[in-house]
């Protein structure tokens, strides 16, 4: 009888000790995730960006942008970045017609270049060894210049709007996002991102009033290279 429980004590310490390792083991994984504790990566980026407003279909012409960012672990399933992006965007529509008669002389082709600045908060909703899946929202400011065919700069242009009508081109922007990051063992990452930037304005093609009511648009998928650091 004592024997049998002593082989009772000896089956569930092995239990608990199998477990403790299996435990360790887990957090050892999870520690080699690509954005680890007190860990801070340096992201380089290139995508393509397309845009949805009143001058063409909407994400249909595709151009370039870059950005170079920098992310920090907070907490075991969030990260925060910042980050910076330049680039440009394209439209155009020969049979674009005014919501409403004007006397203006309205553009139908334009070309805006952008650069814009966020702070980002991301949440983890999928992990495994090296691999993470994410979801993030943002806030910051983007500065915009839409230019016609000429390279003139339609903002300056009035007659290009309704009387009295203008516009700022530094708006706020509330970025939204996917993405993922894969951890090589060489101390890069590989990332993958898309998303809209969200701009608060109706004039990234300096049609405003005189097009329809959504907001515009910029719709971007981003292949990042990230270091440690």
């Amino acid at each position: 009888m004592i024997n049998m429980k002593l082989f009772y004590v000896f089956i569930i310490l092995t239990m608990l000790s199998s477990f403790s390792a299996m435990k360790n083991l887990n957090a050892q994984k999870l520690d080699s995730l690509p954005i680890r504790k007190s860990m801070k990566l340096i992201e380089f980026a290139v995508m393509p960006v397309a845009y949805r407003g009143d001058l063409g279909n909407a994400y249909h012409q595709w151009n370039k942008a870059f950005s170079i960012g920098i992310r920090f672990k907070i907490k075991p399933k969030w990260h925060k970045s910042a980050s910076i992006m330049w680039g440009n965007i394209s439209g155009n529509d020969n049979n674009f017609i005014p919501s409403s008669e004007s006397t203006a002389i309205v553009n139908k082709s334009f070309q805006t270049s952008f650069i814009t600045a966020h702070l980002d908060i991301n949440y983890h909703f999928f992990r495994r060894e090296n691999f993470i899946c994410y979801v993030g929202m943002g806030a910051g400011l983007i500065r915009f210049m839409v230019k016609d065919e000429n390279g003139n700069n339609l903002n300056e242009q009035y007659n290009s709007r309704k009387r009295n009508e203008g516009y700022s081109n530094t708006v706020s922007s509330f970025p939204f996002r996917l993405g993922a990051i894969y951890s090589l063992n060489n101390g890069f990452s590989l990332g993958f991102q898309t998303g809209f930037l969200n701009p608060m304005t109706k004039y990234l093609d300096n049609i405003g009033e005189l097009g329809g009511n959504k907001q515009d648009n910029i719709l971007y998928t981003k292949f990042s290279v990230l270091l440690k650091i």
